[in-house]
């Protein structure tokens, strides 16, 4: 390529010709330019409002922006407009999107609380004010919130009682001296429960001001693992708390409610920062660094789930045989007859067309009247976690022609997140004035959408047997549900175990599963595992059903993770038709598979009779790397010190012991709640004394004098072992 040659003396010459007032022009255009430069480099054209924008949105996400990251989050957006807004809310979390119509009136104000998907460890949700004018989507404001999932800190949400701020603040927990992390909230931000909390401290005129739906949803994160603090009258509106054990240190009394507390205090504002300090306790794991890949945790897609499914056949026709029985008869003896009676047996030429092109077009307007142009699958998953029984499910619909599409959901669904896939568009949510929800798509020729909604579903009615002799469990199911199981089985301490033979309706089947007593840290899939080593080799199982097992049992890991962690759960697999549907105001049948989850307990002797209970791992200093392989297994290479907690059963007598026999973990101490001190003992000497009014026991191990730790640790060489039980 050849350049243009420089020549100073032409350019002086075009300077010279160009008129003045176009300099001056040019000047000032330049000088406007640099005037706006800063404000166009402050915020994207595709992310920021436009200049002359009537409306203003603000956003919040999860409890302060905190989120658990296997919990739906909470995202709040208010709207204040000064002119009409008819659009939608898109809300993306966890890698699916929430698509929900809006309509903000001119000159007034709004708020809409979406619950998107569960983050897993997407730590970014992203919220789009989508304005729709004759078909045409316009992307009014886009904002990305950052969350933060808790890790190595206690959050302590406050309701009502904002003027504890300061002084938790000051607080450090025990027996770990976690960093305290309050949390001013309000009662919408509850309505799935405690989410991310540790702790929550209700004030009772806001604790009494909450729907029955929050009180719920909080009781029910109380019984996965979640403490409520408040007067006793507060926490009446859960449960009858009863007297309860008094905590070490504390005026409090607690009492044990599933796996959570409810901790009961006369007056809040009349305990100090030491006190404070003894009764937030972090003795549940607040989360260990796994650097082993292990395996990837399943995404648990109910769309995916339910596109995996078994093809639907083809709708019988029953009339079908009948018609052309009777064509038959009528083109062939009816029409010789009839014809020879008139003495006109040649017009068969022209009978036999005429009647023909009669039941082809009958045929195809009975035809086209009795096949649906369309199909609905779907995927389901049910948890009873013993007092609540939430439905999940994902609806697919494939049309034949494209266009607008809408499906109404069954009375009493709300929508969900939807994850959008190759091929599969998510839908837009809205609520018709009668308060049932439906959903709608631009879909082409043969195209697919998907919805997810949730549901109060039946308890599932499956009558569980339990019976203990040591380690061993055997639980025998008896199916009550009026639907077989073609796949189930028992998770006991995050250990599954699938029977080889489906469950009858009506029928009884026992299953047994060693449990290890501590917590499940592997990736591997519990449930899916479980099937797939039982019924790989059953005829009747096909291989396609790994993907709808998959789906299905991904989706209860993620929003169970209590699942791998201490209980026991009936898990089945059934197939049929679920609900009626409408699809562009035609019914429909929604048919697809569905995992029903039930969550029991052992009871208090059946607990002690286990004569054990290993430890979870609450903290870990100093390691270059920590593994989990699951089952008990965990590598912590040059761990400088390990803090172990264990939970006694109620009605446990006699001497506990720790005896883990040769370990490199020479130098032992056990915390004493009474003093708020670790105190040095010798492995196998008796901590009974050192329990907390919850039965909780926590050791700290530290290697011997050369400080370094380099074998891995067996959590049943820790177990912590009892005596008689009462």
């Amino acid at each position: 390529m050849v350049l243009p040659r420089w020549e100073p003396q032409r350019c002086r010459e075009r300077l010279i010709t160009v008129p003045f007032r176009k300099v001056i022009g040019a000047a000032l255009a330049g000088a406007l330019v640099l005037a706006v430069a800063p404000s166009a480099l402050a915020q994207s054209d595709d992310d920021a409002p436009a200049a002359d924008a009537t409306f203003t949105i603000d956003v919040t996400v999860g409890l302060q922006g905190y989120a658990h990251p296997d919990e739906p989050v909470p995202v709040v957006v208010d709207i204040t407009s000064e002119e009409l807004i008819v659009g939608r809310l898109d809300i993306g979390a966890g890698g699916a999107t929430q698509r929900t119509a809006i309509e903000v009136p001119a000159n007034s104000a709004k708020q809409y609380v979406v619950y998107g998907a569960a983050p897993g460890d997407r730590r970014t949700v992203s919220v789009a004010l989508v304005r729709v004018v004759d078909g045409e989507d316009e992307v009014l404001d886009r904002q990305s919130v950052r969350l933060v999932l808790p890790s190595g800190e206690l959050l302590v949400g406050l309701l009502g009682q904002e003027g504890l701020t300061t002084t938790l603040r000051s607080t450090m927990s025990s027996p770990l001296g976690t960093e305290v992390v309050p949390l001013p909230l309000v009662g919408p931000a509850l309505a799935r429960g405690g989410g991310p909390l540790a702790y929550l401290v209700v004030d009772p005129g806001a604790f009494a001001d909450l729907d029955e739906g929050t009180i719920d949803a909080i009781a029910a994160w109380v019984r996965r693992g979640g403490r409520v603090v408040g007067t006793p009258a507060s926490l009446e509106r859960i449960v009858s708390i009863g007297a309860g054990e008094v905590l070490d240190r504390t005026p409090a009394a607690v009492t044990r409610y599933s796996e959570g507390e409810l901790i009961a205090v006369a007056e809040l504002e009349s305990l100090d920062v030491d006190q404070w300090s003894a009764l937030l306790r972090d003795t549940p794991p607040l989360g260990l660094v796994r650097t082993d890949p292990g395996f990837a945790p399943s995404s648990g897609s109910l769309v995916g789930a339910a596109t995996a499914g078994r093809e639907a056949s083809v709708p019988a026709l029953p009339w079908l045989l009948i018609g052309i029985a009777l064509f038959i008869v009528l083109v062939g003896p009816v029409n010789f007859l009839l014809l020879r009676r008139a003495g006109r047996p040649e017009w068969a030429w022209v009978s036999v067309p005429i009647l023909s092109v009669i039941f082809v077009a009958a045929f195809w307007t009975i035809g086209r009247a009795s096949l649906q142009d369309f199909t609905v699958t779907s995927a389901t998953v049910v948890i009873d976690d013993g007092s609540r029984s939430a439905a999940s499910t994902a609806l697919v619909v494939q049309v034949e022609q494209g266009g607008n599409h809408e499906l109404q959901l069954p009375p009493g669904w709300q929508p969900g997140a939807t994850a959008s896939g190759v091929g599969v568009e998510a839908g837009t949510s809205k609520t018709d004035d009668d308060g049932r929800t439906r959903y709608e798509w631009e879909l082409k020729d043969l195209g697919v959408g998907a919805a997810e909604a949730s549901w109060e579903a039946d308890p599932v009615a499956v009558d569980l047997d339990i019976a203990v002799d040591g380690r061993q469990i055997e639980i025998t199911a008896t199916n009550q549900t009026g639907q077989p199981f073609w796949a189930w089985g028992i998770v006991v301490d995050g250990i599954a175990s699938a029977s080889a033979s489906p469950l009858e309706v009506g029928g009884s089947d026992s299953v047994s599963v060693r449990t290890f007593g501590g917590n499940n840290y592997s990736y591997e899939p519990v449930i899916s595992s479980a099937v797939q080593r039982r019924l790989f080799y059953v005829d009747e199982f096909d291989s396609s059903d790994f993907n709808v097992v998959a789906g299905l049992a991904g989706r209860v890991e993620r929003e169970l993770p209590s699942l791998k962690r201490d209980g026991i759960y009936f898990f089945g697999f059934t197939d049929g038709t679920l609900a009626s549907v409408a699809v562009d105001g035609v019914a429909g049948e929604a048919e697809g598979t569905s995992l029903l989850l039930k969550q029991t307990e052992l009871d208090a002797a059946a607990l002690a009779g286990l004569g054990e209970a290993q430890p979870e791992v609450l903290s870990v200093l100093g390691a270059s790397s920590i593994e989990n392989y699951g089952d008990g297994r965990l590598w912590a290479y040059g761990a400088e010190e390990v803090v172990f907690g264990y939970v006694v059963p109620t009605g446990v007598t006699g001497s506990l012991q720790v005896d883990p026999r040769g370990t490199q973990f020479e130098d032992v101490a056990v915390y004493d709640w009474a003093t708020g001190e670790f105190v040095d003992i010798e492995w196998g000497d008796d901590v009974s004394a050192y329990q907390s009014s919850g039965g909780e026991v926590v050791l700290r191990a530290r290697p011997d004098d050369t400080g370094f730790f380099d074998e891995g640790i067996l959590l049943n060489r820790y177990a912590i072992k009892w005596g008689t039980s009462s």
